[in-house]
């Protein structure tokens, strides 16, 4: 859409501060008609870049108002490319390569679950519970995970939580980091954080 209607290489939050009457402004302008939740006009089109919700990304009173009014500076514009890849994974059912014939990837496998038995780091998924981005895509991705190679993942879900606040939250210091450190003492071993376990 923004490369062909508005003539945009990519995405901005940021657009409705530019100066003058750009295209990436109006829709910008536009995309505020739809968003009555605040007064931020970057927080808006972050809500219609990233999801659906008003707004997408997190609760914003999980936010401090510094971190919310920084969002288009913290999160920058983002071209479609990301989009397509996206859309040809969700068209697949499956995690696969945007493009098999480029060859600045070929050493990726063409379905990305095809060598997660070999990757024996365990990863923490994370995800509130009121994601509007993607919304159950880490539960999705674990329960794959976790079918290929049970016990070796975790999941955590966050209740009052999106998707961006339960790392940019005004709480998360309380609410989120020790679930993080405590599964990085539980996985790691000899290390300092281990042994302070």
């Amino acid at each position: 859409m923004t490369e062909k209607i508005i003539n945009e290489p990519y995405v901005s939050p940021n657009w409705g501060d530019e100066p003058g009457w750009t295209p990436g402004k109006i829709t910008s302008r536009i995309v505020d008609l739809f968003h009555r939740e605040c007064d931020v006009r970057a927080c808006h089109m972050l809500s219609f870049m990233w999801g659906t919700g008003n707004p997408a990304l997190y609760s914003h009173k999980n936010l401090l108002d510094v971190t919310h009014e920084r969002g288009g500076d913290l999160y920058g514009p983002t071209a479609p490319h990301y989009f397509r890849h996206v859309l040809k994974m969700v068209k697949a059912g499956r995690a696969v390569k945007f493009d098999p014939s480029n060859q600045a990837v070929a050493p990726l496998p063409n379905d990305y679950f095809e060598r997660v038995a070999s990757v024996h780091t365990p990863v923490l998924f994370m995800t509130g519970m009121q994601n509007h981005v993607f919304t159950n895509s880490n539960v999705v991705c674990f329960e794959e995970m976790e079918k290929m190679v049970p016990g070796r993942h975790e999941l955590h879900q966050f209740d009052g939580y999106g998707h961006q606040d339960v790392f940019m939250g005004k709480n998360v210091h309380v609410d989120i980091f020790p679930r993080m450190v405590e599964f990085l003492r539980k996985h790691s071993v000899g290390s300092e954080i281990g042994k302070a376990a």
